[in-house]
């Protein structure tokens, strides 16, 4: 078990976070913005490795899943934001 999913944070502009739990996910996110900013826990959704998405890559932008964007060599050590969109 790799013990951690990616959790989406916020609708219109997302916010992609490595995380063991949804309330982790939100924490890392609330410390990131500013107050008026802040998400509450149902705007944090569960991410499938399997989704797809246009990443920016060293090599411009490429279609791809999440979990091929975060590559094998992957390692969580604490929540992470991997990426957002605009």
């Amino acid at each position: 078990m790799m013990g951690f999913k990616i959790f989406q944070v916020g609708e219109d502009y997302a916010t992609y976070i490595v995380a063991q739990t949804e309330e982790e996910a939100l924490d890392l996110y609330n410390s990131c913005v500013d107050v008026g900013d802040h998400e509450t826990i149902e705007n944090v959704s569960e991410v499938s490795f399997d989704s797809k998405g246009r990443f920016e890559t060293e090599h411009g932008y490429q279609d791809m899943t999440f979990g091929e964007f975060l590559g094998k060599d992957f390692v969580y050590d604490e929540p992470t934001v991997i990426c957002w969109n605009e």
